[in-house]
Formats: C-alpha cells, structure tokens, sequence
C-alpha cells in the first residue's frame, strides 16, 4: 500500500543472483586510525529448488581481493581466506527466511583443509589466535553460522515480516559483553524509513545500542566479581549497529545492504563494515 510493505522472497527455481561484498574494519586510539584491514568478495546466489514451503539457495564465495592496510587486521583476513571457494547450501522458509545449513559436513571439511594450510604460511601469534578460534568455530554448525555466514543471514534478515512507514517498532535485546560474562541488554529498533511505490522498493533499518540504564548493575556486577575498579571508575563502553536493507518488492531480491557496528572501550574504537550490493 501506500504506507505498508511486505518483504517476502518471491524466488523460482533457476533463479541467481551476483553481489559485491565487502567487508572492512578499522580500529582507532583517542581517535586516531591505527589498524586498517578490508576484504572484496563476490557473493554468487542461486535457487537451486523451490516448493510451497521452503527454498533451496546455493551462495558461492569467489574472487576475493584482501587489503591489509596498516596495523593490519589477521581477523578479517584470515576469515576471508577460509571462506574462499567455500559454497554454503542452506534452507528457508516460503517467505524466505533462513532455516537450516543443508551442507555444515561439507563446508566443515572444505574449510579445516584450508585451515590447516594457511597455519602453515604464519607464525604470527595473532594469527594462530584467529585460527583457533575458526577452527572452534568450524566444529559446530551454529559456529559456523555465527562466524562465517553473516553475510547471508544479512541477505535474509528482513524476511517474513510486514512494515509501516515511519512507524519505529522497539524492543529489548542482548549484545555481546566486550569484558567477558554476560551480554549486555540493548534496545532494538526497526523501521520502514523510505517506501518507493513507483519503483517497488523499500529501505529497512534496524538499531541496536546497549541499554546504558540496565547496563550499569551488569558492570558493578562484573567489576565485583573480579575485583577490578572501584564502581566510581567504570570503564566507558558503548556498542551500537546500523543495518540498512533496500529491497525490491516484486522479486524479493535485496538491492543492498549495509550493516555497521562501532564498538568503544576506554577511548578505543572498532568498526566493522558490511556492505552488499547487487551487481
């Protein structure tokens, strides 16, 4: 309608799609930039089945490009390099929601060979660090989903679902705690900020930001427990993310995504970048 939209996948089976995906972090000191690091993929999406109740979707990670700027980053290289070549066959719902990976054995086993090489090529510290933690990652399916497959859950996070314009939905969620323990409460928004209906399109956003009133006892708590700081000196923290999806209405396809977390601790900060765009 007029102010309402409905995103739902509206996919046939030999459907594809191509997108550009990258993925960057920078890292600053009392706002100076002093770690930079940047990945480029292309994310190759194909409906292999179709049927009343669910969707089976093919995504290919090919042709990555790897920019380690100053400082460096081996997370965000080294996770690049895993997933390369790697093809993730997953379910969804009708409406397009993800429910299941089909292949976790396969992907498991494509990516503990390229582990084991590239632990070979580093004696870097930081790096084997990065490489334990995919390769605890790798040992779960729900690892894998968590670490390795957020770019695609990113393709179907707006599934499923009906939004009003301008009309900002809030609710309660948990972010993960940057000092150990427990998440962190946060409040979650999400709202329909643009419905292009000459051109059957819409732009989502979602925020997340931690929850500074609640947050407070989980840090008295935590400090408490470890007997760190007196309660006078907390430590400044803050995490919030902005995604952005614009969709087209009449296939279901995303036109583009971008998802940004900032992430701040005593005068340092993280970004963390997200971007894919249909080609």
């Amino acid at each position: 309608t007029d102010t309402t939209a409905t995103v739902l996948a509206y996919f046939k089976k030999g459907d594809s799609a191509k997108y550009s995906l990258t993925v960057a972090h920078e890292r600053y000191q009392d706002g100076k930039k002093y770690s930079t690091a940047s990945l480029v993929y292309d994310l190759n999406i194909s409906i292999a089945d179709e049927t009343d109740s669910n969707y089976i979707i093919y995504c290919t990670y090919s042709k990555i490009k790897a920019n380690e700027g100053a400082g460096g980053n081996p997370i965000v290289i080294n996770i690049g390099k895993v997933v390369e070549g790697s093809t993730f066959k997953y379910s969804t719902d009708a409406g397009g929601q993800i429910k299941r990976l089909l292949n976790y054995n396969e992907v498991s086993t494509f990516m503990n060979k390229t582990l084991v090489e590239l632990t070979k090529t580093s004696d870097d510290k930081r790096v084997q660090l990065v490489f334990e933690q995919i390769k605890k990652a790798l040992a779960t399916e729900k690892g894998v989903q968590e670490l390795l497959m957020k770019d695609v859950q990113l393709l179907h996070a707006v599934y499923g679902s009906r939004y009003t314009l301008q009309k900002k939905i809030t609710a309660e969620t948990l972010l993960p705690n940057l000092l150990g323990g427990n998440p962190f409460p946060a409040i979650f928004t999400i709202e329909m900020t643009k419905l292009d209906t000459l051109h059957k399109t819409c732009t989502i956003t979602f925020d997340q930001a931690l929850d500074i009133v609640k947050i407070k006892k989980e840090l008295t708590d935590f400090l408490d427990k470890k007997e760190m700081l007196p309660h006078s000196q907390l430590p400044g923290m803050d995490i919030s993310d902005h995604y952005s999806f614009n969709v087209d209405l009449v296939t279901g396809w995303m036109n583009k995504i971008l998802y940004t977390r900032t992430a701040t601790e005593n005068g340092n900060t993280t970004i963390e970048l997200h971007e894919i765009i249909k080609l």
